[in-house]
This record gives structure tokens, C-alpha cells and sequence, in this order.
């Protein structure tokens, strides 16, 4: 019984370490949660070079996003900057009438050198599927709705949490698809 719970134990740790949390929005835009004065994380990509990497990022985002209109800019082996919007909509109470569903407008910038990959998501905006309102960082004034207030907190905890599974998500998705790449590129 003893050894049946202690593998239980390693194994949903195991499961929340791969799927762990690395960044968390600020009123300052997306930080890592492990360096909070820095807005990316790097992916190390052991005895690759800096092409290798980059042609590995390509191919994953290539199968990743169905639309190659989201790769807004691409200096070959050196950056690739993605503009997108979330797959996954999210309700939440920002405004008082109307619909509250909300999409992820976000971008992320990834740069590269030899055996890494530097992975920086930018918040952009939320966009609500049913009108043209959105959902800015911050708070503007009256009518604008933010998703941190003037001083800086969060206007839907709720919200936050939702913003932060999504873009974490993308970063897991796009840490073990370019992890999963090398494994698999001798076949």
C-alpha cells in the first residue's frame, strides 16, 4: 500500500513539473515566474546549432498553427516573431452588458543561438467573439476595460488564470514539440 501511494505521489508530480506553470501576466506584461524581472525563459537545445534550432522551431510552428499569416516576421536564423489569436475562449465578467467571451490576442517572440531558444510571450489583448470590444492590459478610464486596474491589480483573478493556462499551454506545447523534434529527427 505503502509502495502504491508513494508512486502516485511521483506520479502526479511528474505530471504537474511537465506541465508546469513559467509565466504569469503582469500590469508589466507577461513574467517569468521563476526570474520575475524577466519577461522570457530560455529552452535549451543541447549540441544544436543556431540553424538546427531554428529550423526546429519552424517545423514545429508550421504544425502547430494552421495559418502561416501568423508568423509576422522571420529573419532567417535569427528570429521568428508569431502574432495569434487563443484557440480556446474564456468567460469572463469584464463588462457589465453584453457578451463576456473572450480570445487570447497574443505574440511571441522567439530568438535564437546555438543550443537555445529564447521564448518571450507578449500580451496583446483580449478580443470578445461576439463584438468588436476589447480588453486591454490596463485600464484606460471610463468605458475601458482592463485586465489590471490603474494601480495594478488584477480586475478578474479569475481572468489572470485563464490568460496564464493559455499562454503556458503554447510554452509547453512548443518546449516539448521542439524536445520531441530531436528525439525523433534519426528516424
Amino acid at each position: 500500500m505503502k509502495n502504491i501511494l508513494v508512486t502516485l505521489v511521483l506520479c502526479f508530480s511528474s505530471f504537474s513539473m511537465a506541465f508546469s506553470q513559467t509565466f504569469s501576466l503582469t500590469n508589466e506584461n507577461f513574467k517569468s515566474i521563476d526570474n520575475p524581472d524577466q519577461d522570457y525563459t530560455i529552452i535549451n537545445v543541447d549540441g544544436k546549432t543556431k540553424n538546427e534550432v531554428y529550423l526546429l522551431a519552424k517545423s514545429f510552428i508550421n504544425t502547430y498553427y494552421n495559418n502561416p499569416k501568423y508568423v509576422s516576421n522571420d529573419i532567417e536564423n535569427e528570429q521568428i516573431v508569431i502574432d495569434a489569436v487563443g484557440s480556446e475562449s474564456m468567460r469572463v465578467i469584464y463588462r457589465l452588458s453584453g457578451p463576456n467571451i473572450w480570445r487570447l490576442e497574443y505574440k511571441i517572440e522567439l530568438l535564437f543561438k546555438d543550443n537555445k531558444i529564447l521564448f518571450r510571450p507578449i500580451f496583446k489583448r483580449l478580443d470578445n467573439t461576439d463584438d468588436t470590444s476589447t480588453v486591454a492590459l490596463i485600464s484606460g478610464g471610463f468605458g475601458s476595460h482592463g485586465v489590471f486596474d490603474k494601480k495594478g491589480k488584477p480586475n478578474k483573478k479569475s481572468g489572470n488564470e485563464k490568460i496564464d493556462s493559455e499562454i503556458n499551454k503554447i510554452f509547453n506545447d512548443f518546449s516539448s514539440g521542439i524536445k520531441k523534434s530531436i528525439t525523433s529527427s534519426d528516424w
